[in-house]
């Protein structure tokens, strides 16, 4: 019987209590949550993939329609000041609204067919009216202009208790491996703007008259058809402004400044 107590006793310390087993598999998956967590943003990768899933649910626009997600201020977004949204916040909310537009306009998928890749060349934004925390805000995206290299879109933040636009930026998407202007041209002749495939909404906030090669356009929308030939439509004047000054700033690097 002794030697029969000693074989069993040998035999539980040799598979370890459950309960014990079960802490460390649990600390071992914590342990790892927070390597996981501490290497990567997991927040913004698990929202970027929820934007992605969501989107592709959402009703499809035309390459020209405006689109719109909704956000909130809340407590990780605030600055120091504990008082408004972050200044950076605004920037990386828009990569969520750029990927909604991307999804359900169809435009990353046309840039993948093609062999290109999209990245961010440039950014401007200008901040009219902080958001306080908890504010409710909605964000929305549309493309203002084009050209063989970037696509150009425009980003407002609206807090639609008051329609009141509290920042607007300003994005160039620049086009790797592919010509922009041969992915806008098939979006649109594919006839997916909803019924508008030939007008272009005008920039909001703008002035009516648009510029392109120096003529004006006063009508407030930019005819991108003409004679069933899709036509880049007319640059509008602060993006245009915008444009000269990128290129003053690369020339300036190129010649060491």
């Amino acid at each position: 019987m002794g030697a029969m107590d000693g074989s069993q006793s040998s035999g539980s310390r040799e598979g370890g209590n459950p309960m014990e087993v079960a802490c460390y598999i649990i600390s071992g998956f914590l342990l790892f949550l927070f390597i996981l967590h501490s290497a990567f943003e997991l927040h913004y990768f698990l929202r970027m993939f929820l934007c992605v899933f969501v989107a592709r649910f959402k009703r499809r626009v035309g390459i020209l329609t405006p689109t719109s997600v909704y956000g909130m201020c809340i407590t990780t977004d605030i600055d120091t000041l504990l008082y408004h949204m972050n200044n950076a916040r605004y920037l990386r909310e828009l990569d969520f609204a750029r990927v909604d537009f991307y999804e359900r306009s169809g435009l990353y998928r046309k840039i993948r067919e093609k062999g290109g890749a999209v990245v961010q060349g440039a950014a401007t934004i200008r901040y009219r009216r902080f958001l306080r925390p908890f504010t409710l805000y909605k964000i929305t995206s549309k493309v203002v202009y084009w050209d063989d290299k970037s696509v150009f879109m425009e980003h407002r933040f609206i807090t639609p208790k008051d329609d009141f636009i509290r920042a607007i930026a300003v994005c160039r998407q620049r086009i790797i491996k592919a010509n922009a202007e041969d992915v806008m041209r098939e979006l649109i002749l594919a006839g997916e703007d909803t019924g508008k495939k030939g007008v272009s909404p005008a920039p909001g906030g703008s002035p009516t008259g648009v510029v392109a090669n120096g003529n004006a356009n006063t009508n407030g929308n930019a005819n991108v058809m003409e004679a069933g030939v899709i036509q880049r439509p007319p640059v509008p004047l602060e993006i245009a402004k915008w444009i000269e000054s990128n290129e003053i700033s690369s020339a300036n690097l190129r010649n060491g400044c």
